[in-house]
């Protein structure tokens, strides 16, 4: 009888470690989801405005962040735009195991949150709000094809070295 007693207290001991354990390892990896969304964010809003930086454009004024409308008028629909967005999805897929749809989805988050934001503040601006959200959802599954390429090539790598 002593000894059941004594292997269900070092079981419970185990069990209450076990959970300390998962639950920091969850909280790292909530943490690490975290930051990998927000450099998503901070990815796909250079992406959508890198070429304002290297191409001359026409400056468009909007309320709250007039360098997004301008990106957009001057060169939302180009395909160098959509390259951008898989770069930054190759990018981001060296760095996390997320899925690629969600690396995706942080690349164009903040779009459609800007859009409507600035709706509120100007109802004449964003009259056409879901036709941009289809540029934005184009952009996202630009990084998410990048995303998803970069993850493949890991894992073949992966595989070709413990096999």
């Amino acid at each position: 009888m002593k000894d059941e007693g004594i292997a269900t207290i070092l079981s419970n001991e185990t069990k209450a470690e076990h959970r300390k354990l998962m639950s920091s390892s969850v909280k790292n990896r909530w943490l690490k989801n975290g930051l990998v969304f927000f450099l998503a964010m901070v990815l796909g809003f250079l992406a959508l405005i890198a070429q304002t930086f290297y191409k001359p454009m026409e400056h468009y004024d909007a309320p709250l962040v007039p360098v997004i409308a301008t990106a957009m008028n001057g060169s939302g629909g180009d395909p160098e735009t959509f390259l951008w967005f898989a770069v930054a999805g190759l990018f981001l897929g060296f760095f996390t195991r997320m899925p690629a749809p969600i690396v995706g989805l942080g690349t164009v988050v903040i779009f459609p949150l800007i859009a409507m934001a600035e709706a509120t503040v100007d109802p004449t601006t964003h009259k056409l709000i879901p036709f941009e959200c289809v540029f934005y959802a184009a952009f996202g599954a630009s990084a998410m094809l990048g995303c998803g390429i970069t993850q493949m090539l890991h894992s073949f790598v992966s595989w070709l070295r413990h096999r």
